[in-house]
């Protein structure tokens, strides 16, 4: 089986994991929570474990922009920046945050299944572009009204030549807009 091949098996079980959830969300009546039907724009910090390297990035690792799609599943497009000594790595994911539970106090436990591609220069020439594959569990806690703190665990692998895994501890807010 081939990178592409193995790419497109895992993006289908992703998306049919998300649909079938979220089919299961909206049969089940709920209590609106702060992120139900709102746009959400957010940043988070990040350590990150790549290759037994960590590396944290403070106060954004990417900023991120939430569409709702049902009461329970947005789609969430994120761009990172990172350079320093003539490097430059640019960052675009699609993230399909859904709800799975909601807890007594109103935070929201999410799944975030996410497809990304990164751009890497090191001038001269030297530089690469390649995509990744994976998921991430978090939860949304509400600070105040339209504010939520937002905390995820997620994991990723980057194909291409030099394909590896990443962990990501990720910490930020959320600024929801009705």
């Amino acid at each position: 089986m081939t990178i592409t091949r193995r790419t497109a098996i895992l993006a289908t079980a992703l998306a049919l994991i998300a649909g079938q959830t979220a089919a299961a969300q909206r049969s089940r009546s709920s209590s609106m929570s702060s992120s139900d039907n709102s746009y959400e724009f957010g940043m988070d910090a990040a350590l990150s474990f790549v290759d037994g390297n960590a590396l944290f990035q403070l106060p954004a690792q990417a900023v991120r922009f939430g569409f709702p799609i049902t009461p329970t599943v947005n789609l969430e497009p994120a761009l990172g920046l990172i350079t320093g000594s003539g490097t430059t790595i640019l960052n675009f994911d699609v993230g399909v945050p859904f709800n799975v539970d909601q807890t007594s106090g109103g935070s929201d436990i999410f799944l975030r299944p996410v497809f990304g591609i990164q751009h890497f220069s090191a001038g001269a020439g030297n530089s690469t572009t390649q995509s990744s594959l994976g998921v991430g569990a978090g939860i949304r806690i509400p600070v105040v009204q339209h504010l939520d703190a937002r905390f995820e665990a997620r994991y990723r692998r980057w194909f291409g030549n030099n394909g590896f895994n990443q962990v990501d501890i990720l910490g930020g807010v959320s600024i929801l807009m009705p």
